[in-house]
């Protein structure tokens, strides 16, 4: 089989939730790298990112594809459309470049632009009052910012609520943009937690 009919029976296979499919056309032993989790090594690890990422991107599709093939690697530009976590539509460039041996994907690189935000008025009025207000020490801030987070990777919902105005805003780029103490809180919670170890605080920046 040709090298870019693999590639896009790749696509073929994640746009129709085809996930037997996406598992067969990589090599057991395939590396991942994906700009949305840790390396991946092996064949079923790819096809349950794949699970994963179309159970929280509902109609997630690639659209406007362009290949380009050199050798026995395939370079895929294309248009992610998908909804996100608060449903709303939203597309998200991407570049998916595998290389191919046997027939079977044995290393790929997906990597994603950020997706273009849009603030509703909510978002737009807590930007709007951040901008505005003078603001604190960097050290203050530092520690409010420092304290919240460890309540959150400590799962102390009601403690991390206590360090959020109730206006408060959280834009992702990934997974949406939410308004309000218990909004923000459940999509954080909703956030996919690393598939091993555990989240920890490293450094704050203020």
């Amino acid at each position: 089989m040709p090298t870019s009919d693999v590639v896009e029976a790749l696509v073929t296979a994640i746009n129709y939730d085809r996930f037997e499919d996406i598992q067969a056309l990589h090599a057991p032993g395939v590396v991942f790298h994906s700009f949305r989790s840790p390396m991946l090594r092996d064949s079923v690890a790819v096809r349950d990112f794949h699970h994963e990422l179309l159970e929280r991107y509902a109609d997630c599709t690639y659209t406007e594809v362009e290949a380009v093939e050199d050798g026995g690697a395939v370079a895929v530009r294309a248009t992610i459309e998908a909804k996100g976590y608060d449903w709303r539509a939203f597309q998200q460039r991407v570049l998916d470049v595998s290389r191919v041996e046997d027939d079977l994907i044995v290393d790929r690189r997906l990597y994603g632009m950020m997706r273009d935000i849009e603030l509703d008025k909510p978002a737009l009025a807590a930007t709007d009052a951040a901008n505005a207000f003078r603001g604190g020490s960097p050290r203050s801030t530092r520690r409010l910012v420092r304290g919240l987070y460890e309540k959150l990777i400590a799962s102390e919902r009601d403690e991390a609520a206590e360090s959020l105005d109730e206006k408060v805003t959280l834009i992702d780029s990934v997974y949406g943009i939410v308004s309000g103490v218990d909004a923000v809180l459940d999509l954080l919670e909703a956030t996919p937690r690393p598939a091993f170890g555990y989240p920890r605080l490293t450094a704050v920046v203020a």
